[in-house]
């Protein structure tokens, strides 16, 4: 993990074939199809250039210090996790790109305004405006039946079968009203009594005591 260790080849490893040298050969020797240059490298044979002759200098001499690989992520501020920071900054972030938004929408608004608001009519939009709308039109009827009056009323029933159920319920209406007159009636004659019997006890009361008043002066 400390140091870099580099490839060495074996010594006695064989070299790979050349098939670049190998099909130039062919060709020079009249082998032009595929089939031909197949049999040409069944008989003949091309190596490539020993290692040991390619093989680059020695390797630079590396600071054994050094930490290959990617370096590691940094740690998360704990003191950010505690105070729930990324929350408010994603609050915050969220609610500044929403007034830009807005303000961007009304730029927009602005604009079409004042390049639209300022149009003239013409004769044709001038003509539409003052289209008047179509008269209203009876429903289609024949004649013989313009004059028939519905069968049915609006709750179900008869035409003679409303109008009794409307006169019951106009002379129910009656009926009750007139309970309530007479209750009303009652009320305040029951009303007047209680006075009248509250204002005779008053002048009883202040009767006795007239009374009472003079025989004490007498003794």
């Amino acid at each position: 993990m400390n140091s870099w260790q580099h490839h060495t080849p074996a010594p006695q490893a064989v070299p790979g074939r050349d098939f670049v040298q190998m099909n130039r050969t062919a060709v020079v020797k009249g082998a032009v199809s595929s089939k031909d240059i197949a049999v040409f490298r069944s008989t003949h044979d091309a190596r490539l250039k020993s290692s040991a002759t390619i093989t680059k200098g020695a390797p630079a001499q590396l600071d054994p210090n050094f930490t290959y690989g990617r370096p590691s992520k940094p740690s998360t501020p704990i003191h950010d996790v505690l105070n729930n920071s990324f929350q408010r900054n994603a609050i915050a972030e969220a609610r500044r790109a929403a007034a830009e938004a807005e303000a961007r929408r009304l730029r927009q608004e602005g604009a079409k305004a004042g390049k639209f608001g300022a149009s003239q009519h013409t004769r044709a939009s001038l003509g539409h405006m003052k289209i008047r709308a179509p008269p209203a039109r009876e429903p289609f009827k024949l004649e013989k039946f313009k004059q028939v009056g519905p069968r049915i009323g609006h709750q179900g029933l008869s035409t003679a079968a409303a109008a009794q159920h409307a006169q019951m319920r106009s002379s129910q209406q009656q009926q009750q009203q007139g309970g309530y007159d007479q209750y009303d009636v009652d009320q305040q004659h029951e009303q007047q009594q209680y006075e009248q019997q509250q204002e005779q006890q008053q002048s009883a009361g202040s009767y006795a005591e007239e009374e009472k008043t003079q025989e004490g002066l007498r003794y």
